[in-house]
């Protein structure tokens, strides 16, 4: 939870959006309340009514039955009840689990956190998320196919945080589990990052970068107006051959969005 906290930071939704976050005694759940939910959940309990977006406190609320925090309602998803062979079957974690909100699916309560800071907590004044880049490789067999392995292969912890759900998989019935959305988190959750920003797959073929950094001006090509964002884009992207030069640095297939 310490990479989501300084997220939420980096998106103003701490007080005066700083670290470290100071919690009072009397907002610590009970020992009795802690074993009553899963240990994400429990551990978001402690720190959630700290948390405010647009005046809305983000604390953790039990609901008929469900949950909620600010407007955003879940259900947990037991291990039960996932279909025998689902893909978020075999890393299913009792500590941390599924959670479905409508129809879609995410494999973990963090992972169902990081996706709704950056889709529905990233509007408070101060933090303005923008479109770096729009990608979308129309027509190009070769550059889709190497967009694969992001979309789908294990990132290592230290260089990402790789968010993923299923739009439409929440329909647990359903023959299909959903089409997979991935977001990777490249920047904004170490210790010291003061912009956050992550690459976002979706489920067509357009991928964007998205980014909190103000563009500096005043450099020759626009994406080196984001001394801090730019080099976390490269880090990642060069790990999978082509998609540095394909999204930065020759990008016929796109567009440079620093206004947006």
């Amino acid at each position: 939870m310490g990479r989501f906290i300084r997220m939420a930071a980096n998106y103003r939704l701490t007080p005066n959006a700083a670290l470290p976050l100071h919690l009072p005694a009397a907002s610590l759940p009970t020992a009795a309340a802690f074993r009553k939910l899963p240990r994400a959940m429990a551990v978001y309990t402690a720190f959630g009514n700290r948390l405010t977006h647009t005046g809305t406190r983000l604390g953790l609320q039990a609901a008929n039955g469900s949950y909620r925090i600010g407007t955003q309602s879940f259900h947990v998803v037991p291990h039960g009840d996932l279909p025998h062979g689902h893909r978020y079957a075999g890393g299913y974690k009792e500590a941390d689990p599924a959670i479905r909100q409508g129809n879609d699916l995410f494999p973990a309560f963090s992972a169902f956190l990081h996706e709704t800071l950056l889709f529905g907590w990233c509007r408070q004044a101060g933090a303005r998320q923008r479109i770096a880049v729009d990608y979308v490789p129309v027509g190009d067999a070769d550059r889709s196919r190497r967009l694969g392995p992001l979309k789908t292969e294990h990132i290592d912890e230290d260089t990402a945080i790789a968010v993923d759900s299923c739009i439409g998989g929440g329909d647990l019935t359903a023959a299909a589990d959903g089409r997979q959305n991935r977001l990777v988190i490249v920047s904004g959750f170490r210790p010291g990052e003061t912009a956050a920003a992550h690459v976002w797959l979706r489920p067509n073929i357009m991928t964007e970068l998205y980014t909190t950094e103000t563009p500096v001006g005043g450099r020759s090509q626009p994406l080196d107006d984001l001394p801090k964002s730019m080099p976390a884009f490269r880090r990642l992207l060069r790990r999978f051959g082509g998609l540095e030069d394909d999204l930065i640095d020759n990008l016929s297939h796109g567009r440079v969005r620093l206004d947006g």
